[in-house]
C-alpha cells in the first residue's frame, strides 16, 4: 500500500492527509457495571476490534471490563460521510452489547457470535462485587459496612 497502515483500509483511502479532520462515529459509554474505582483510573485500556466474517460488523471486546458491543459497520461509514447530520438524532451503530462476559467469537461463515460467560463472575456482578478487581469491591464493601455501623450508633444515641 503505497500510503501506510493508517491510510489504507478495504474500502478505500482514507483521508487523513493535510486539511482532513478526523470524525467521532460512535463513543462507547463507560462500564457503568464496575464499581466506581473503576472510571477514576486515568487510562481506560481499548477493546478488541473483532470483524465479523461478512464484515458487516465489529465487535468491540473489552476483556478486563467484562462487556462488548457489536457494531454495524454499514451505519458507522454512513456518519463519516454524511458529517452534517446530528449523529444524536442518527440511528446508533450499537446492535448489540452485553455485561459479565468471559469470552466472545463469530461462529461459522454467517454474523452468528457466540458469548461465554463467568457464572460466579456473572452473579457477583449483580449483587456489585467485581472479581476482576477484588481491592475495590473489598474497600467498598468495607466502606459500606462502616456506614452501617455509624448509622446504628446513631440510631442508638437518638
Amino acid at each position: 500500500p503505497e500510503g501506510g497502515l493508517l491510510e489504507v483500509n478495504p474500502i478505500g483511502r482514507m483521508g487523513f492527509g493535510a486539511g482532513s479532520k478526523a470524525t467521532v462515529v460512535y463513543e462507547s459509554p463507560p462500564p457503568m457495571h464496575l464499581p466506581p474505582e473503576i472510571h477514576k483510573r486515568p487510562v481506560r485500556l481499548p477493546p478488541r476490534f473483532l470483524p465479523s466474517p461478512s464484515r458487516n460488523y465489529v465487535c468491540c471486546f473489552w476483556k478486563e471490563e467484562m462487556r462488548y458491543e457489536i457494531l454495524s459497520v454499514p451505519l458507522m461509514l454512513e456518519r463519516v460521510t454524511n458529517r452534517t447530520a446530528n449523529l444524536a438524532a442518527a440511528n446508533t451503530p450499537v446492535v448489540a452489547s452485553g455485561n459479565g462476559v468471559a469470552s466472545f467469537a463469530w461462529v461459522g461463515d454467517g454474523d452468528v457470535f457466540s458469548l461465554l460467560y463467568d457464572p460466579e463472575q456473572d452473579l457477583a456482578l449483580k449483587v456489585g462485587i467485581d472479581l476482576s478487581a477484588p481491592e475495590a469491591s473489598l474497600a467498598k464493601d468495607l466502606a459500606d459496612l462502616t456506614k452501617v455501623k455509624e448509622l446504628k450508633k446513631l440510631k442508638e444515641l437518638a
